[in-house]
């Protein structure tokens, strides 16, 4: 369920960037304090958000956590792991997946 959460936190806060510049500007400048506003809930301080924007001259590629295990985690795992995917609060879908409803 954390990708489900991920991609549509992810979905919202672009379109909404989209078409309100002063939630652009926001977004762009404290990243965490407006996550946390869209959910309703304060965000943990281990986590963190980094917004970056595309220009004309500049693309970013957002490449996802990679599922790559060292020799020793591949022995504790059984059946590969999802990116996102983990009931874990320090991760950012582990921490969605713990709220009730996260978009009030």
């Amino acid at each position: 369920m954390a990708v489900d959460k991920l991609s549509e936190l992810k979905g919202r806060l672009l379109s909404r960037a989209a078409e309100d510049d002063e939630f652009r500007s926001r977004l762009v400048e404290d990243p965490k304090a407006v996550i946390a506003e869209e959910v309703g809930v304060p965000v943990p301080d281990h986590l963190s958000f980094e917004v970056h924007e595309d220009t004309a001259a500049t693309m970013h590629l957002v490449l996802p956590p990679s599922d790559r295990l060292a020799e020793a985690d591949l022995a504790a795992v059984s059946g590969g792991i999802q990116p996102y995917q983990n009931q874990d609060s320090d991760t950012v879908g582990g921490w969605l997946d713990s709220l009730h409803n996260p978009y009030n």
